[in-house]
């Protein structure tokens, strides 16, 4: 599951099509999707699989008769080779696109387009058709956990490097903080906890920490570290605790239910209320999961913490 969708654009008058906009109406079509998309234009297709190495790429879209007399064949022929098996799509201006499409028969996953009249809506509705099981609600309730499990990761390697770097505080007050949190939250065995945290020492037992009160210290400690974007993270993070972790709570103990004919995740919160959620709702959620990441992300950035 992903929130991330890439796409490889090829042309050798790409830079026209930037200016035309076209590029931009591909991007904010995906973000309205609930994705972060990821373009690389290119002018030719030379060398194309080592832009795999690193990342997976959903989408190529690409004119068939490139400069340089680089035909859309090689193209689909180095891919298929590496095994590389995502949609590509290929438009071309030339009459013979059915000789074109005869020619490459044997290969999957291979749509065609003639011209670049009605183009962008051939691209979203390519995209439409490969994102649809990713929209799926059961597939975004994977999501929804994978992705609060990776921003817990951060907020951890986050504290750390606060506690440890920026903050240096000391032993007792890291002692103080777990205290807090025991009386806070754990009044069950407080004895066994504070020994416990003893034992394992603030970096392991943090990570035993629940979420919503991991999240609590996290911004206390940020909050001892005041510059302009630490605030103006501050800002946009305080709705994390029900943007993030209050869904993933909600969706982890809910269930697939028809209504009207349409498949929706219903359960209950923590706060007992019933809820029903539908694809329009799980679009809105990972618009607010891709905001929290990049914020993160940025903030990370800002301290000059190196994420795992």
């Amino acid at each position: 599951m992903q929130l991330n969708y890439n796409i490889i654009w090829i042309d050798d008058e790409i830079n026209k099509l930037k200016a035309s906009g076209d590029l931009d109406q591909v991007l904010d079509f995906l973000r309205e999707l609930g994705f972060n998309p990821n373009l690389l234009p290119l002018k030719d297709g030379a060398d194309i699989t080592k832009y795999f190495d690193e990342i997976k790429y959903d989408l190529i879209i690409s004119d068939y008769n490139i400069q340089d007399g680089q035909q859309g064949d090689s193209i689909i022929k180095e891919l298929r080779d590496r095994k590389i098996n995502n949609e590509v799509l290929f438009y071309s201006s030339q009459t013979n696109l059915k000789e074109i499409a005869v020619k490459l028969l044997g290969y999957d996953r291979i749509s065609f387009h003639s011209g670049r009249r009605g183009l962008i809506e051939k691209i979203e509705d390519l995209i439409s058709l490969s994102v649809s099981k990713l929209l799926e609600l059961n597939a975004t309730r994977g999501l929804i956990t994978s992705e609060t499990s990776e921003l817990d990761v951060i907020i951890e390697q986050i504290v750390m490097d606060l506690a440890y770097n920026k903050l240096k505080l000391t032993d007792d007050t890291l002692s103080q903080i777990v205290e807090e949190y025991i009386e806070g939250f754990l009044r069950k065995s407080p004895d066994k906890l504070m020994a416990k945290y003893q034992e394992l020492g603030f970096e392991k037992f943090f990570h035993k920490i629940e979420a919503n009160r991991k999240w609590g210290i996290f911004r206390d400690l940020l909050k001892k570290n005041p510059t302009d974007e630490v605030l103006t993270f501050l800002d946009i993070n305080k709705t994390y605790g029900d943007d993030v972790i209050g869904v993933r709570n909600k969706f982890a103990h809910s269930k697939s239910i028809i209504k009207d004919g349409t498949l929706h995740l219903a359960g209950f919160g923590q706060d007992g209320e019933a809820y029903v959620c539908d694809d329009k709702q799980c679009i809105s959620i990972r618009k607010k999961l891709i905001t929290h990441r990049e914020s993160f992300l940025g903030l990370a950035d800002h301290l000059s913490v190196k994420l795992d």
